[in-house]
């Protein structure tokens, strides 16, 4: 918020008050508020509501702790929402993540429940720590141990759940707080942002780096929102089962976390790809602004390098990590799939150490390009083209019959 406040300072700072946009439309402009077109704030505000709404409606977070406190729940909520603003990509690859594990979990539970009292819904809801058990030793109903979908399964399996009184999709549904009004206002934001830059586009009218940037976020929201359509969103609270606990039963507590086997995580690939596509789309929609106005020449070429490296560093990170792990696998006949089982005695090393070394340095890079392209749609209003300020000749979209 700090950094924002300081760039639009600078951007107020380096305004004219009038400026002529009909008479110099290739001209420089900062903060602009005259009545005739669209000011800046007709600029900023639309596009950070369109940002936050994306964000705050898309991403479903899973069930907090019950030790957790609501000042935690909501800086934990905060830090999510920053982490969607700032890199929209990752939740995509966590909501593939979680889809292709809630499809395996639906499979299990199907198994036992049937397709009549089963859904996508309850995998989810599994999967996002929906079902606990109480420690044995726990007084104040706060050391819950979460169970796995599989553990359902079996539990529903040996008859300790009783399937008649199982929880309903509908009364899991009932848990989460997904508010339609705010949903419905986010479509709308999203679909006015696409009509008003199609005709911008249709008439020749230049859209600022900030407009660019936001039409980035909606195929990161519109994939998060199908891959997590049913997810429960906001549901804080878990079912909790009473059930004693055996040795073939998988659990996880309150600060665990249940983990893919590396056969299951190689077998899981296809979300990475999927999500490297998205990786190159929001690379691609920021690269659309390769010939726009910027203050500076040195901001162009800034602005180009950093939409480069948003498109292909964390997808060459993906694709360079499993094609050097299959490549050794190949060749050595190493079944392991971390790096850290690869030793001294295989004769790695070599190959290790400068591959950690560039698996370390691409996010860092994807990082600061982030924020650098984040900063500049603000910054860079200090002294954008004039035609940004041109409103549509909405009237020209209407047929006139002579």
């Amino acid at each position: 918020m700090l950094v924002l406040f300081l760039t639009l300072v600078a951007v107020v700072a380096a305004g004219a008050k009038d400026p002529t946009i009909d008479g110099d439309p290739d001209g420089k402009q900062g903060w602009y508020s005259a009545p005739n077109y669209r000011s800046t704030l007709d600029i900023i505000w639309p596009c950070l509501l369109t940002v936050f709404l994306c964000c705050w409606t898309a991403i479903h977070p899973d069930i907090p702790p019950p030790s957790s406190t609501w000042q935690q729940r909501y800086l934990d909520r905060t830090a999510c929402l920053f982490l969607g603003a700032v890199a929209p990509e990752i939740f995509v690859h966590f909501a593939f993540r979680e889809r292709f594990m809630a499809k395996k979990d639906y499979e299990s539970m199907v198994s036992v429940l049937g397709r009549e009292s089963c859904s996508m819904t309850h995998a989810f809801y599994a999967g996002m720590g929906g079902f606990a058990s109480p420690s044995p030793h726990d007084t104040d109903n706060k050391d819950l141990r979460y169970l796995l979908p599989d553990t359902i399964a079996l539990c529903l399996l040996d008859g300790e759940i009783d399937t008649d009184s199982f929880i309903t999709e509908d009364e899991i549904r009932d848990k989460g707080k997904a508010d339609g009004l705010i949903k419905t206002l986010t479509l709308f934001q999203i679909f006015w942002l696409l009509v008003q830059s199609i005709a911008r586009l249709i008439q020749h009218l230049p859209l600022s780096t900030l407009e660019t940037s936001t039409l980035a976020y909606l195929p990161c929201a519109i994939l998060i929102y199908y891959l997590w359509w049913n997810k429960p969103y906001e549901a804080n609270i878990p079912t909790r089962i009473n059930i004693a606990p055996r040795g073939t039963y998988t659990i996880k507590t309150t600060t665990g976390s249940s983990e893919m086997t590396p056969e299951a995580s190689f077998k899981s690939e296809t979300h990475y790809f999927l999500t490297i596509g998205v990786f190159i789309v929001v690379g691609a929609i920021h690269l659309a602004a390769w010939n726009s106005g910027f203050a500076t020449p040195l901001e162009r070429i800034a602005w180009r390098v950093c939409s480069l490296v948003i498109m292909v560093s964390m997808p060459a990170l993906w694709i360079g990590n499993r094609v050097v792990i299959r490549t050794i696998q190949c060749q050595w006949t190493i079944k392991s799939h971390s790096w850290d089982d690869l030793d001294n005695k295989h004769g790695l090393l070599w190959l290790k150490r400068p591959w950690v070394g560039i698996c370390t340095i691409l996010p860092v890079l994807y990082g600061l390009a982030r924020l650098y392209l984040v900063a500049e749609v603000f910054v860079g209003l200090r002294a954008a083209p004039k035609g940004i300020y041109k409103t549509p000749e909405w009237t020209d979209f209407i047929p006139h019959f002579g």
